[in-house]
């Protein structure tokens, strides 16, 4: 309908972040955000969606990737599918050697805060995940780590002001409750 009126993508998109579609008094129903274990392999495409340039007419891509099922081989080394971290050296790489200085490093068991460890000022963030159902991997660059995805659904990191977690059962599904 606005577009009809001559409003831009770009406008709109600002629109929407500003919320100005949002009428509040109209909201009676809780409303509920969900992030389920589809979004672990779909992530990359909705992060691409979500920082589209209309000027440019591309978004960021290649930003996250999910290393898969992880166990720990010795003190300093955790292996996730083709992937190795070396928490000494600050560095994942894979078997064939192609490999990447990590940033920061978190580990999170459960509903506990992550361990957390910076290696250096530059690199990627790489997280590691222990729950009853196994261990997991992910590897991102800096926007996708600030994420609501990243924080709320896989590091379970989020503002108590505006949201309740109501069922954690990474990795199946995270549910919250948005707070009025």
């Amino acid at each position: 309908e606005e577009m009809e009126r001559g409003v831009s993508p770009q406008q709109i998109k600002e629109k929407a972040i500003r919320g100005e579609y949002i009428k509040p008094e109209k909201l009676k129903n809780p409303i509920y955000w969900m992030f389920t274990i589809r979004s672990v392999l779909a992530f990359d495409s909705i992060n691409k969606i979500g920082t589209w340039n209309f000027k440019m007419q591309n978004g960021l891509e290649g930003q996250y990737m999910f290393l898969g099922s992880c166990r720990p081989v010795n003190k300093y080394t955790i292996v996730c599918s083709r992937w190795i971290i070396d928490t000494k050296k600050g560095k994942v790489f894979t078997k064939r050697g192609k490999g990447y200085y990590i940033k920061e490093l978190y580990l999170k068991e459960g509903s506990r805060k992550p361990k957390f460890g910076r290696y250096r000022d530059r690199g990627i963030y790489v997280e590691v995940v222990s729950t009853k159902f196994g261990t997991f991997g992910f590897m991102m660059q800096e926007q996708p780590f600030h994420s609501m995805y990243n924080q709320m659904y896989i590091l379970r990191n989020y503002d108590s002001r505006y949201f309740e977690l109501v069922k954690d059962h990474f990795p199946f599904a995270v549910l919250y409750r948005v707070k009025k």
